[in-house]
């Protein structure tokens, strides 16, 4: 979907439907459709970000590509092997390659252990090396990612917010000289704007010197505009548009696009803003409407849109990576 070249994760039809637990004498209720049929690629050395507001499943989806939360059904590839199939042992070991930055420095970190223990212990749990060889690996990630070697010693609560996101990254680092991707769950989110920057900034350093994939889950649409290579726009459980940053940003094609483009803020104050609203509520990922999700509440709804879906299919483009759009009039 992006390049000739076989992309480094390749995800088609991912769905993860949560199923209610039966309760005696009480109505089965209808499965919540966290993820609902979702595909896309990430080639090496790229970032796709997922965008959408809260619960349309862009954490879900990113959960599910780690087996964090098992997926229903779908096929997820790392370098053209399934990791869906592999047994609990074997996915442990792809988890070298394959690592999260979670999106809460506060809650991700054990705060019994010092810093230099959370960043070693994903070496000890893989007999990596012995302990004088693992302290070496420690203070090389702590300098790399902007902490001092001598701040191993300190314990989570002595850290502030956007060294406790270091801590995050340097322990998705820890197990590979060369990690494969690394999934972005928010990273920045509960950081202040100028935090933010610095930890953006090292994301991106840490990607053009070790050519590390990112799937980046985010709110802040600075923030995706300034790290993303392509982006991912998700409704609902689907994925309503793909496009490469610059012609996503500049000439958006789904409604729900444009709809979420107008609500950046602009940062020049005589630019007079052009809001576009969303009418009503987001439906119930329990009962999704029929055909086109996004039909309820897009001002260009026509018949067609409440009983056919729409399928994610390219459109012309200049983009060398194509424009992949879910709308039967765009």
């Amino acid at each position: 979907m992006t390049t000739t070249a076989a992309p480094l994760l390749q995800v088609r039809n991912l769905r993860k439907h949560y199923i209610w637990p039966k309760r005696w004498l009480r109505p089965a209720k209808p499965a919540i459709q966290a993820v609902d049929g979702v595909s896309f690629s990430v080639a090496r050395g790229e970032t796709l970000s997922l965008v959408g507001e809260s619960g349309c499943g862009k954490t879900t989806t990113a959960k599910s590509v780690m087996r964090l939360v098992e997926p229903t059904s779908g096929s997820v590839e790392l370098e053209g092997e399934e990791l869906l199939t592999l047994s609990s042992n074997e996915m442990r070991l792809r988890r070298r390659q394959l690592q999260i930055i979670f999106q809460d420095p506060y809650a991700s970190l054990n705060p019994r252990l010092t810093a230099g223990d959370i960043v070693a212990e994903p070496l000890r749990n893989f007999g990596m090396g012995a302990a004088a060889e693992r302290r070496e690996r420690v203070q090389w990630l702590f300098s790399r990612v902007g902490l001092r070697p001598e701040a191993a010693k300190k314990f989570p609560h002595e850290f502030s917010g956007g060294q406790r996101q270091r801590l995050g990254i340097a322990r998705a680092l820890a197990l590979a000289l060369n990690p494969k991707l690394i999934v972005c769950d928010e990273p920045v989110s509960a950081l202040d704007v100028s935090v933010q920057a610095q930890v953006v900034n090292l994301l991106m350093d840490l990607q053009a010197e070790l050519g590390i994939a990112y799937l980046f889950v985010a709110h802040d649409l600075a923030v995706v505009r300034h790290i993303s290579h392509r982006v991912a726009v998700m409704y609902l459980g689907h994925i309503v548009e793909i496009a490469d940053r610059d012609t996503l940003f500049s000439a958006p094609r789904h409604p729900y696009t444009e709809i979420l483009l107008s609500a950046v803020p602009v940062p020049n104050p005589r630019t007079p803003a052009r809001r576009m609203l969303l009418q009503g509520d987001p439906p119930s990922p329990a009962n999704p409407p029929s055909g086109c999700r996004f039909h309820t509440r897009c001002p260009m709804a026509q018949a067609v849109c409440k009983e056919k879906t729409p399928e994610l299919s390219e459109r012309p483009s200049s983009s060398s990576g194509g424009h992949w759009v879910a709308c039967h009039f765009r």
